[in-house]
């Protein structure tokens, strides 16, 4: 869009009465032509300074005031919402202002954080959740390119049917909506007017929305509450309804599946489908992000939608016993009542920090794409689906990797793509000489050539990570011991020795599992991997603080502890030894019986051990129909502290799990487990790796063990025990184990949002039935590189 001549009306008002807006004051009117203008968009930002002056009646000023305008347009086609005639997807976030030391006071260094921060995480817009924000945001958002929909303070939960009906309170409607716009008209990030939030629906809305059309029609009309009782009525009713206060359809935390329907019913065919709140970031959340929006870009009318919310409204407190800081909500300040930490649900700490899930809004909102076309022959698609502007000023380069590490790199040239271009393109990509099971990756990235007002030179814009086919490599040798382990059994234990003495393996019967291995005479396991189902409760699982969703079978932990799956008892059915010309396999079964239901788990564990100490086993577990999903299904053993160094070929280099993970490419990563933490202000399971590959855990002198799947596991190397989680409620009660923790994972259950929102997709779960998942066990030495003997087979 790029018009050659725009008409402007400029209203100033030099008077201002108390009370409600009304014809009796001084207004000019003055209406001009701006030839040529550039317009205002959330790429290029581009602002006039409008400069005013009042003259006395012999042209002498009297008076001069300026503000800065932008020039766009914002208009409804269909169900598209164009700004500057161009489908913009609005990829925003809920935010609220808050400092965790000075409250609701913000400074403008804080407002600019959260400026660059969304800005580098390529979203787009922000909702004043649920208010009008300090008049410096919108000045901000105006000058760095952030759509707003501006909120005026109207929020009455409990009386939804009430107020919006009740005539007492139509000036105290109209009142608050008119200060708002009036107030902010001038500033060209606000692109749509919201009547409240959780509101209900009803004439004071429609009165106030008719003041809003007449004062401001370049602007769209918000209002949730007009579709929340037609869409809360049942799935399949997308009726429109509420159009008169209501230019989007905007309900909150539709589901995936909800908003295809809608998309296919094509009742609803005047308005895009713009959740104002969805995928509630309550702690460790976000889940199913790329699902939502794998549906937004496939799905006709779908337009994106507001996360809630920006930033975890913690206030800072020392605790009186240990002097630490730490970030508070409700009832610690012996508030009653309160909603403990239903405050605590933003994608950044109270200090900005970003949570994990920051990589996957970067990830899915990214506006360049990179597609295979023909990867075998190095052919890729570059499409640049930014709206306004071209991709001059970013660097694209190339790395082919193998299990992580780069072995080809360069620099794409001639990339100059308008919007919404695309081109194809070929790389001359040297296929290396691969070991069998090693894989093949391309790595496209984009990063800023120079420093821009809201990011430095280098910032990384866009990635893509793309499998690239390759020869099957060549097999290496697999190492092992001539002779086959000495077996000595017991009345309680099976005890295996290797030939040389240099390690030693004891299983106790009565437990019915390994409970040590010992390594040149130093304690490597201290206890062997078992069943474990339960994790750290997420708020998504149920919010501890709020009692009753414990025992309620509304939320996933209430349904857990419920059917007795934080408790289970264990029983070891069987456990034979076998041992035929020094092939040595141990077989032990398990029955693990949740609450007085007898329905339960049955666990069979084939150990298969090698002459060096290696060993490995293949997990068959049935779960008994009745019971809810599971938390997690995997095994758990213990290490001895020193084994803390940490290395993982699969998704990172943060924590992902299976409904997400888009923003992890894999790649093989370097940390400590102590570094695994996660500070979750309410602690909670955190640290996930997902599409594991292989895993390490070694000392200093690199000695330890390297676990690798038959298939791709999810594992965790953690200081704590996932029932250690049950009682805590801050960051300052976390106490370390003295120990490494190795969950070794088939799946761990997708994140979801349904603290207040969606439950994770049934995809994601792990429901009743049978599984079976294979994994190796090696023992490394000094010197060995956990990815060769990863491959050796």
């Amino acid at each position: 869009w790029n018009p050659r001549r725009l008409d402007a009306e400029c209203l100033f008002f030099w008077k201002r009465l108390s009370g409600s807006y009304r014809r009796d004051y001084y207004q000019a009117r003055h209406q001009f032509e701006v030839p040529k203008v550039k317009p205002w968009n959330h790429e290029k930002p581009y602002l006039y300074r409008l400069v005013v002056s009042l003259l006395d009646s012999d042209g002498q000023a009297l008076e001069h005031t300026s503000t800065q305008v932008g020039f766009k347009t914002v208009e409804i086609s269909g169900r598209q919402l164009l700004i500057n005639g161009e489908l913009v997807y609005i990829k925003g976030v809920n935010r609220h202002d808050h400092d965790p030391k000075t409250g609701k006071t913000v400074s403008r260094q804080t407002m600019l954080q959260d400026i660059l921060l969304l800005k580098q995480h390529n979203f787009n817009a922000v909702r004043s959740a649920h208010y009008p924000n300090d008049a410096l945001w919108y000045d901000l958002c105006d000058q760095y390119g952030l759509y707003v929909v501006d909120e005026a303070n109207i929020e009455n939960h409990d009386n939804y049917e009430g107020f919006a009906h009740d005539p007492r309170w139509q000036q105290a409607y109209l009142e608050r909506v008119q200060r708002m716009v009036v107030r902010d008209i001038n500033h060209a990030s606000i692109i749509a007017w919201s009547l409240g939030n959780e509101s209900g629906y009803g004439r004071n809305h429609d009165l106030a929305a008719d003041w809003v059309r007449q004062y401001d029609p370049t602007r769209c009309v918000h209002n949730e509450g007009a579709v929340k009782v037609r869409w809360n009525q049942g799935a399949g009713d997308f009726g429109a309804g509420g159009e008169r206060s209501n230019d989007w359809h905007n309900p909150m935390y539709p589901t995936v599946q909800s908003m295809i329907d809608w998309s296919v019913n094509k009742e609803d065919m005047q308005r895009p489908f713009i959740p104002c709140e969805y995928s509630h970031a309550m702690g460790n959340s976000n889940g199913c992000l790329s699902d939502y929006w794998a549906a937004i870009y496939r799905y006709e009318g779908l337009q994106g939608g507001f996360i809630w919310d920006w930033v975890d409204q913690g206030l800072e407190k020392v605790d009186a016993k240990t002097g630490q800081t730490y970030w508070a909500y409700g009832g610690d300040f012996g508030d009653r009542p309160n909603d403990v930490d239903f405050c605590i649900n933003g994608l950044v700490w109270p200090d900005r920090t970003p949570h994990p899930a920051m990589e996957e809004c970067k990830k899915l909102f990214q506006p360049i794409w990179i597609k295979g076309k023909n990867l075998a022959k190095g052919r890729v698609e570059i499409v640049n689906r930014h709206n306004f502007t071209g991709t001059k000023g970013l660097i694209f380069r190339w790395q082919l990797q193998v299990d992580g590490q780069t072995v080809q790199e360069g620099k794409l040239k001639g990339i100059r793509l308008g919007p919404g271009e695309s081109q194809t393109i070929k790389l001359p990509l040297a296929a290396p000489q691969l070991i069998r099971g090693q894989e093949l990756h391309l790595v496209v990235r984009v990063t800023s050539a120079a420093k821009t007002p809201w990011c430095p030179v280098g910032h990384l814009i866009a990635w893509e990570q793309l499998a690239v086919p390759a020869q099957k490599g060549k097999k290496i040798a697999r190492l092992s011991a001539a002779a086959g382990p000495c077996c000595r059994e017991t009345r309680d234990q099976i005890i295996l020795t290797g030939a040389d003495n240099s390690w030693e393996m004891r299983f106790s019967k009565k437990q019915g599992k390994l409970t040590r291995l010992v390594r040149d005479q130093k304690v490597l396991i201290k206890d062997g991997p078992a069943l474990e189902i339960w994790r750290g409760p997420l708020d998504n699982d149920g919010v501890k603080g709020h009692k009753e969703q414990l025992q309620s079978a509304r939320k996933p932990l209430g349904r857990w502890r419920l059917a007795g799956l934080h408790r289970l008892a264990s029983e070891t059915v069987a456990m034979n030894l076998g041992n035929k010309d020094g092939d040595v396999s141990i077989d032990i079964e398990h029955r693990h019986s949740a609450g007085e239901s007898g329905q339960g788990i049955d666990h069979r564990q084939q150990y298969q051990i090698d002459p060096n100490g290696s060993f490995s086993v293949v997990n068959e577990v049935v779960i008994d129909e009745g019971l809810p999903d599971l938390p997690r299904l995997g095994v758990m053993m213990e290490l001895t502290p020193e084994h803390d160094r940490l290395q993982w070929l699969g998704k990172g280099p943060h924590e992902s799990y299976c409904d997400r993970k888009a923003g992890a490419p894999v790649g093989r990563y370097r940390s400590t487990v102590a570094q695994q933490y996660v500070p979750y202000i309410l602690p909670q399971e955190h640290g996930n790796k997902t599409d594991v590959r292989w895993l390490s855990l070694t000392d200093e002198q690199g000695r330890g063990l390297l676990v690798r799947g038959a298939d791709l596991l999810e594992c965790n190397a953690t200081q704590f025990k996932p029932h250690d989680f049950d009682p805590w409620l801050h960051t300052c009660d976390v106490v370390r184990r003295d120990a490494v923790l190795l969950h070794i994972d088939h799946r761990q259950r997708g994140l979801g949002t349904a603290s207040c929102g969606p439950d994770t997709l049934a995809r994601y779960q792990i429901v009743p039935g049978r599984y079976q998942w294979h994994y190796e066990i090696r023992l490394l030495d000094n010197g060995d590189d956990p990815a060769l003997e990863g491959r050796r087979r």
